[in-house]
């Protein structure tokens, strides 16, 4: 067992802040069966039988050639594969269930861990001739160490990323190889290999950036076709791009620098490329050390508000030492506030919906059974003291009117026989009859005076229109027309059950009318009636107030929202005690 796997190891294993158990295998040739090299920790020794579970998984991710993880009920064990000496290894270590984070996050270590044991392999150089012909046989220390120089020369960041992925497409053999990279939270397409004019509105721009966002939202590298042995992820995007495309693979590997996600590498192999077998570990261990070097480039080329934003967002607060204050900083925040609100007095308010109504409302009704005859005003309109609003049909009563005078006539005529006649007694029943239809006549002028519809004073009508009742029959004391003064109004307030106690005669508010939203009236509370009503699933009272100052341009009918000022009180009782004063009659309910 060397001592620098089993060194590395434990390292692994103890990263995070806890120590794990694992595991580090070893496949000295393509059909030769694992060899356990290091184990973790060391004092369970290598004659020991193998941890349950870590041959299979090692196994499982080998032949993957990615990440897997196996899970159990009382534990988990993440393998991830790598190369070391030109050998084939893979790491397992064994965590409790972890959640989907923390897999994410040991298995992202585990990967840059192997990455760079295989970058110190080729530094540690060829012990023996075996060892020698091996190194000699993989070439991928040299193509890493040729994309690492073209990213660190010195040219545009954009031109390095579009040499980079032409130069990596001519070394896999594949059809194209796509860069991605964040700029602020939104992702775009950095470089397409051998394409100098990129159109990122075209349908294929829009499917890589969107295999590229699927592979980072789950923080994991996506293989499709996905291997059958292989983590159930997300693909539909991959789906659709090799459709689109006639793809036979693709693979997105996420780009992170440090602990952030900067972007993506995206590799499409169209059919008849087929890459060697470990080009995908070869691709996972070169973006572990590509994205940082990418990052620091692109750093390097912001503009001025980009290092900005940066410096203030990262940079400051890490040199400051603020992230561990921000819990301290948020709980002082929240007391600061409550404190201020729980001693900042504000005058409480009481909103309730209102409408507008004359003080005096004159009903003018229907005198008799009749039928309409002429309508000249309608509701909304104004009217001065005696216009004739509407007229009923009098046929009737002048008929009646003729046929009294007629009888009028013939009863004076008889009375005058009478009185020549000396007949005394039949006087004075003639003199009664013609009291008679002297009566009835001037009951019936009254009556035909009444079909006169006229208005008591002047005002506006709130309500009657009979233009659209011409010839309708009305009966005796339908009311046809209301009547409101002008300018004298009231403010009819349904003020809410809960709120009623505030409210007290003398209190002032204003009214904001729907018709008027820029202006506010003031007015005095006059009346608080003792009787609620119900109405709409809600219970109200009604608060009568006189509205003050001039009411020119106002009409009786309309509504809006009066509030009336009920005392002062700070602006947390005000906010709460609503949900208070709730809280209270729910527990008073509830309780036995």
């Amino acid at each position: 067992m060397k001592p620098i796997l089993q060194a590395w190891l434990s390292r692994q294993c103890e990263s995070g802040g806890r120590s794990a158990r694992g595991t580090l295998w070893v496949r000295k040739a393509p059909e030769a069966p694992l060899e356990l090299v290091a184990i973790h920790p060391p004092g369970l020794g290598l004659g020991l039988p193998d941890p349950e579970g870590h041959r299979p998984a090692a196994a499982a991710a080998l032949a993957a050639t990615r990440a897997v993880v196996k899970g159990g009920e009382e534990k988990d064990l993440l393998a991830a594969p790598g190369v070391y000496g030109g050998l084939h290894v893979a790491a397992v270590v064994e965590h409790p269930c972890a959640t989907p984070r923390e897999q994410a996050a040991t298995l992202d270590v585990l990967r840059i861990g192997l990455g760079w044991l295989g970058w110190a392999s080729s530094l540690e150089g060829p012990r023996d001739k075996a060892s020698k012909g091996r190194s000699a046989r993989s070439p991928n220390v040299a193509r890493t160490l040729d994309l690492l120089a073209v990213a660190l020369e010195s040219r545009p960041v954009s031109a390095t990323s579009l040499v980079i992925a032409t130069e990596l497409a001519h070394q896999l053999g594949c059809e194209r190889v796509s860069l991605g990279r964040f700029q602020g939270n939104e992702l775009v397409l950095d470089a397409v290999s051998n394409t100098a004019q990129l159109d990122v509105r075209s349908r294929l721009a829009g499917d890589i950036v969107a295999a590229m966002q699927e592979a980072i939202d789950q923080d994991a590298v996506i293989v499709y076709p996905a291997p059958e042995d292989g983590a159930q992820l997300a693909v539909a995007a991959h789906r659709r791009l090799a459709d689109e495309q006639a793809l036979a693979r693709v693979w997105t590997l996420p780009l992170r620098d440090d602990e952030t996600l900067a972007g993506a590498l995206l590799v499409e192999f169209i059919p008849g490329q087929r890459p060697p077998k470990g080009t995908l570990a070869w691709l996972e261990q070169l973006v572990s050390l590509l994205a940082p070097v990418l990052g620091l480039r692109h750093r390097d080329q912001a503009s001025f508000g980009e290092r900005v934003r940066l410096l203030l967002r990262e940079d400051l607060p890490d040199a400051l030492g603020l992230e561990r204050l921000n819990v301290r900083l948020t709980l002082g925040l929240g007391v600061f506030l409550l404190l201020a609100l729980a001693l900042l007095p504000a005058t409480h308010r009481i909103a309730a919906p209102a409408q507008l109504e004359g003080i005096v409302q004159r009903a003018i009704v229907s005198p008799m059974q009749a039928y309409v005859a002429e309508s000249r005003y309608r509701a909304g309109d104004v009217v001065k003291k005696g216009e004739v609003l509407g007229v009923l049909e009098d046929a009737d009563l002048r008929l009646e009117a003729r046929k009294w005078e007629a009888k009028r006539e013939q009863r004076r005529k008889e009375l005058r026989a009478a009185m020549a006649e000396r007949d005394r007694s039949q006087v004075r029943i003639l003199q009664a009859q013609v009291e008679q239809a002297d009566a009835e006549l001037a009951l019936i002028i009254e009556q035909r005076r009444r079909t006169r519809l006229v208005a008591p004073f002047d005002g506006v009508i709130t309500r009657g229109d009979l233009s659209q009742s011409l010839g309708s029959p009305v009966e005796r004391g339908e009311v046809l027309f209301e009547v409101a003064p002008q300018d004298d109004y009231r403010i009819t307030l349904e003020v809410d059950g809960q709120d009623i106690g505030f409210v007290e005669p003398g209190q002032v508010g204003g009214l904001t009318l729907q018709a008027l939203p820029g202006e506010a009236r003031p007015f005095i509370v006059r009346r608080v009636t003792p009787i609620s009503s119900a109405e709409e699933g809600r219970s109200f009272f009604r608060v009568e107030a006189a509205l003050e100052g001039d009411g020119s341009g106002l009409r009786p009918g309309m509504d809006g929202v009066a509030k009336i000022d009920v005392g002062r009180r700070s602006l947390l009782w005000i906010w709460t005690h609503s949900a208070l004063d709730w809280l209270r009659m729910a527990w008073w309910a509830w309780v036995p």
